[in-house]
């Protein structure tokens, strides 16, 4: 609809310029009679008759309305059919008019501008007209002086432009609306012409792509200075590109996904939507593309994707510890109630009795530690233990921990335990929980003599600025890399198989290490397999105050 009214517009005005250059033909040849000297008075008379009939006729009836007013007083002189049907008044009421009936103008700018077409300062005006009816028309006027019986008029050729302006008004508004969403929009939005070279960019397209407006369009699509790859940092195919995926199919493609580098070297990861933009024959000019930039929503989708598989691994890991916490549980459990069976038998001597009960007891206090470990868990994962710091002296905590440890060695090993304290003489009285430092030092202790066979296990520790550290070693099976930082976690057995003929709940590493964090230090591990493990943590070097 747009189109045809502008052509019908263009039209128009080709038809008025025709029509006011024929008029002015017409005029100018009855000045050229009025001057002629080489024919007889009857003769001129006839032509000028003739010229003015054809004058009138052109004016009468033609389909652009035409006025013919006075500039002096403004008096409308003549008016054709034309007018009288587009103004709603008949053409002698017209002729009795004024200019000023009917432009809306003040009474003096009107005469301001006939005085400008009078002078031909000016021929094309637009006024708004008011009708019979009362309508209000917006108008554009082709107006010249012409010379009728030798008084100075101006004729006015009118095309009604309503429907232009209103047009225009919605298209200046529908413009001014998609600048505004354009500008305030928060996807990028770019316009790439057919040769490739991008010319528009919004502001939210200036914050993705890291350039302002005037950089972008100094770039093509496909600019070197982009660094496009895929997400993964691979290079990324041409043909895939969203621009020639477009101009080559001249179809919308859409959730293209590639990224680019911003000139300070950070690399962003874009997700575009492309559609050709055509003329009116249907071929495809140019491409707008929206841009999103979607490099914290894939990190985001990444970490939940390592969240799901942690969460998928930790549910493994509780269904082993289960199992084999069920395992742990029923074998203390079935000793304890075998052998409470067996003392009610009245023939049972003393010695038997004896180890009896002392089974009965050993079996009780594994039951009870593991019962205090699952307990420690769940206190720790609530966040319900809290460190208890006081003054500790170092030197006599691990000489406690030393008797314990070479205390629990089973008689079928032969382990050598030894205890290793810095040389000097200084006293280590520090600020800390004695209770965990101890549970910690027993429960790496206690690992390392149930995967140690032979050879010997060692500990102690050494100031190293403002921590101390301390060292768990031994030349048991070792702990394969892959299993280093894993073996840390909760229900954590490396090698289940092995580690269930040796017994435990795969609690104690996860526990020291919650304590060692606790304290404010780190733990770390060493190992390969065959090779022992060698275990080092850390906690604040801060001298108590006796």
């Amino acid at each position: 609809m747009s189109e045809d009214l502008f052509e019908n517009i263009d039209a128009l005005k080709n038809e008025l310029k025709t029509l006011r250059h024929q008029l002015n033909t017409a005029i100018s040849e009855l000045d050229h009679l009025k001057n002629k000297k080489n024919k007889t008075l009857q003769d001129d008379l006839t032509d000028k008759v003739n010229l003015n009939e054809y004058f009138k006729l052109l004016f009468d009836n033609n389909h652009a309305v035409m006025l013919v007013i006075d500039p002096d007083n403004g008096n409308i002189v003549d008016a054709n059919v034309a007018a009288a049907r587009f103004y709603g008044w008949p053409k002698d009421v017209l002729k009795s008019m004024k200019i000023s009936q009917i432009n809306i103008l003040s009474p003096e700018e009107i005469a301001m501008e006939m005085q400008a077409a009078k002078e031909e300062k000016r021929n094309h005006f637009y006024f708004i007209h008011r009708l019979a009816n009362g309508l209000l028309r917006n108008v554009e006027v082709f107006s010249g002086p012409v010379n009728i019986k030798g008084h100075a008029l101006l004729y006015s050729i009118i095309h009604d432009i309503t429907e232009r302006k209103q047009f225009e008004a919605a298209l200046k508004e529908q413009k001014e609306l998609l600048e505004s969403i354009t500008k305030t929009s928060p996807v990028g939005i770019t316009v790439v012409e057919k040769n490739g070279k991008i010319s528009f960019a919004n502001p939210a397209a200036e914050k993705i792509l890291g350039l302002k407006e005037k950089a972008i369009k100094q770039r093509f699509y496909d600019d070197p200075l982009w660094h496009i790859t895929d997400l993964s940092g691979k290079p990324f195919p041409t043909e895939k590109l969203p621009f020639i995926q477009v101009m080559r199919t001249g179809l919308p493609v859409y959730g293209v996904k590639h990224a680019i580098e911003w000139p300070d070297g950070r690399r962003v990861l874009l997700s575009i939507n492309a559609a050709p933009i055509k003329d009116k024959e249907g071929n495809t000019t140019s491409m707008v593309a929206s841009i999103e930039d979607i490099t914290l929503r894939y990190r985001a989708e990444k970490e939940l994707l390592k969240a799901k598989k942690r969460a998928e691994e930790s549910n493994r890991q509780k269904s082993a510890f289960i199992a084999n916490l069920s395992h742990e549980i029923r074998t203390p459990m079935n000793a304890i109630l075998g052998f409470a069976h067996l003392l009610k038998e009245p023939e049972i001597n003393y010695e038997n009795r004896l180890y009896f009960v002392n089974t009965i007891l050993k079996s009780g206090n594994h039951l009870l530690s593991i019962i205090n470990d699952i307990i420690e868990v769940v206190k720790i994962e609530s966040n319900q233990i809290m460190p208890d710091c006081s003054p500790v002296n170092i030197n006599t905590l691990l000489d406690e921990v030393n008797n314990i440890i070479k205390g629990i060695i089973p008689e079928n090993k032969n382990l050598e335990i030894s205890l290793r304290k810095p040389r000097n003489e200084q006293s280590y009285i520090i600020e800390t929980d004695q209770v965990k430092l101890r549970q910690i030092l027993i429960n790496l202790l206690t690992n390392a003599v149930k995967y140690t066979d032979r050879g010997y296990v060692e500990f102690g520790f050494r100031p190293v600025k403002d921590y101390l550290r301390f060292f768990v070693k031994d030349t048991g099976i070792g702990i394969n890399k892959k299993y280093h930082k894993l073996i840390f976690g909760r229900f954590r057995q490396v090698g289940s198989d092995y580690s269930a003929s040796r017994g435990g709940s795969g609690l104690g590493l996860a526990i020291s290490k919650a304590y060692v964090q606790m304290l404010g230090g780190n733990i770390s591990l060493k190992s390969e397999p065959g090779k022992g493990s060698l275990f080092i943590f850390t906690i604040p070097f801060k001298r108590a105050v006796i």
